[in-house]
């Protein structure tokens, strides 16, 4: 394995391939001009579905036309029918039941296709915003809570697509006003006046509400996106691990911000039981200025009883549409509160974007096996033989050494031999030795703040399906490896240490619960380079009996070895080239027990090594056997290890 060049074709046999996706992507965006005001920055988005959506206004106002009929068809029906008896009443009924028929199906198909446009736009508006979140970097999500993130992707959307789909209809609604104020006119222009006399007084108090009401409104978004914040972290965030140590503290800030959401609830309750009676009831003022003067009218025979009636079922026509103005108002101080939110988002540009023609994963697996694998250098020894191993989505594996021993270079054959277009896999290293392609890698900055505990945490909110981390140094970054890995992600990493056992002691002196150290880690994997006979002076030597008893290599009659003398294709020490010896340890049941009970380093090497472990100095006997290298080479590189109390 090298670094790859601009050249180079790939060493694995990933090509990338893509996938249709199961949604449609939005067929617009938003208005990316700042300046502009928040409604007109949305248009592009209702405009791409505006036919079904104009259409569903023009059959509301169609709808609305046909009822403003029946009260104008009621006054004639009394005049001409009931009083003078100059038309039949039947004519009269039938053509109130067509038009209430026709108003049914036409109020029918509007509200269908109204709700069809509203859910395609708040279906658009959450594609938007995940599409963005997925995109930004890793600054922003260190600047930004989670909670935030989630209250602006669920109720500010809900408060946008609210007002921006449903105000056109109440504005409708309203606007019927005007034709029923004609219908009015056209029976009496007296009575007409003096029933609308009202409605510039509850202009007046909507105006007024809607001044009082829109910062209360922001308060209450930002404020319930506060609890959503706390309720996030302590159940999905980092401190899912501390959170039983700090239960009392966190309850407390649960409580606090809750006091600060009821306080806003409680000044949006008070501001509206001041102006929403004034609203609800202005238009009943307007009826009975209507009966005072339409009954004396009525009395001086200028104005027939037919009238009157019409008059009161068009001031109640006229009502719903006045109460829904109030409605209207703090519709449209929460939308535009929430815009604001979601416009906050939309606006951050990342500071890395996709290549053109990037292809889009789809349905990734998280499962892994690795079967028969086998891995060596070019031109060299072999270093991974017929290694078999199944990972499940939720574990993970540790690859724990010394400095030098060669844990990064078997990440990358790793992550190289499950490296396929079905995966999305990241990684975050220090330096980022090896170039893989298709693979996200990510190099850590100290100085700009882009640690391996604040990458990993970016890493994880873009949903990767295998994540290696090149070093677990500190506590912190352990604790992001395990919840990652206890949300179903795959995670690699390394650890120093001497042997394989050791990666759970080390992870247990991090602080790191055992029971989540059983629970989620797979394996350990220990490895150590030993250097490999120079093939151009190897010669056969032997060794005595005793001393092979002595250090532990199991002796056969006659058994021949292989040693370097020494040349200057390898400088006379006798060996060229390094090849890897492997301790993997597997985190089975009974090692599982031993780990939540704490026991000590040599109790779970013993384990360990009943369940079939095999240590680093029995697998470097075998390169002995192989003649890949020689006895004192192992000795040197293991001498530590084999006392089962090393690892305490």
């Amino acid at each position: 394995m090298r670094a790859t060049g601009v050249g180079d074709s790939p060493h694995s046999p990933y090509q990338p391939v893509g996938v249709n996706a199961e949604y449609k992507r939005p067929p617009a965006g938003i208005d990316p001009n700042s300046t502009k005001k928040w409604w007109r920055r949305i248009l592009p988005l209702l405009g791409a579905r505006r036919w079904p959506f104009i259409f569903a206004i023009a059959l509301s106002f169609l709808s609305l036309v046909f009822q403003v009929q029946v009260p104008n068809l009621l006054n004639q029906a009394i005049d001409k029918s009931i009083q003078s008896h100059a038309v039949p009443l039947s004519h009269y009924v039938e053509w109130i039941i067509a038009i209430g028929v026709a108003g049914a199906i036409t109020g029918f198909t509007a509200r269908w296709l109204l709700f069809r446009t509203a859910y395609d736009f708040e279906f658009d508006l959450r594609n938007l915003i995940y599409e963005h979140l997925s995109m930004m970097s890793f600054s922003f999500y260190d600047r930004v809570q989670s909670g935030q993130l989630i209250s602006r992707a669920n109720s500010d959307i809900r408060s946008v697509q609210m007002y921006a789909t449903f105000a056109p209809l109440i504005l409708v609604q309203c606007a019927i006003g005007l034709v029923a104020f004609g219908f009015m006119l056209a029976i009496s222009v007296p009575l007409a006046f003096v029933a609308m006399a009202i409605m510039p007084v509850l202009f007046w108090v909507g105006v007024r509400m809607r001044n009082v009401m829109f910062p209360v409104s922001w308060i209450i978004q930002a404020r319930l996106a506060d609890v959503a914040t706390i309720v996030d972290e302590n159940i999905n965030g980092v401190r899912v691990v501390k959170s039983f140590a700090q239960e009392g503290r966190e309850i407390n800030n649960l409580a606090d911000a809750s006091e600060g959401v009821s306080w806003a609830y409680v000044k949006d309750a008070d501001l509206r039981a001041r102006y929403t009676p004034a609203l609800q009831n202005l238009p009943q003022v307007g009826l009975a200025l209507v009966l005072l003067f339409g009954g004396a009218m009525v009395i001086q025979g200028k104005l027939g009883i037919g009238a009157i009636l019409a008059f009161n079922a068009y001031l109640l026509m006229l009502q719903a549409p006045f109460m829904m103005l109030g409605m209207l108002i703090m519709m449209g101080q929460r939308a535009a509160a929430s815009a604001e939110r979601i416009f906050e988002v939309l606006d951050e540009r990342p500071d890395i974007v996709e290549r053109p023609g990037a292809y889009d994963l789809e349905h990734p697996e998280g499962r892994v096996e690795f079967t028969d694998v086998h891995f060596s250098y070019e031109d060299g020894p072999t270093i991974l033989d017929g290694l078999n191993l199944t990972i499940q989505p939720g574990e993970s594996v540790a690859l724990v050494g010394r400095t030098g021993s060669g844990k990064s270079t078997s990440l990358y054959s790793f992550l190289s031999s499950i490296n396929s277009v079905e995966r999305r896999i990241v990684t975050i290293e220090e330096p980022v030795e090896y170039r893989l392609p298709g693979v996200s890698q990510i190099d850590v900055k100290p100085e700009i703040g882009l640690t391996f505990a604040s990458g990993l945490r970016a890493i994880l909110r873009q949903d990767p399906n295998v994540v290696m981390v090149g070093e677990i140094r500190d506590v912190e970054t352990a604790e992001i490896a395990i919840r990652a890995a206890m949300t179903g992600h795959l995670v690699f990493s390394t650890l120093h240490t001497n042997d394989a056992v050791g990666g759970i002691t080390r992870l247990l002196d991090m602080d790191i619960e055992p029971f989540l150290v059983a629970s989620v880690v797979r394996a350990f994997v220990a490895q150590r380079l030993v250097r490999t006979i120079c093939p151009d002076c190897a010669e056969v030597v032997e060794y005595p009996e005793k001393y092979l008893k002595e250090i532990g290599f199991p002796v056969a009659p006659g058994q021949q070895f292989q040693r370097g003398r020494g040349c200057e294709s390898c400088r006379q020490t006798g060996y060229r080239g390094r090849a890897a010896i492997y301790e993997f340890c597997a985190v089975g049941q009974g090692l599982r027990s031993l780990i939540i009970q704490k026991a000590t380093g040599a109790q779970l090497k013993t384990r360990a090594i009943q369940d079939g472990m095999g240590t680093l100095r029995l697998d470097g006997w075998r390169r002995v056997l192989l003649g890949q290298t020689t006895v004192e080479e192992v000795v040197r590189v293991t001498q530590s290890d084999e006392r089962l109390g090393e690892t305490d």
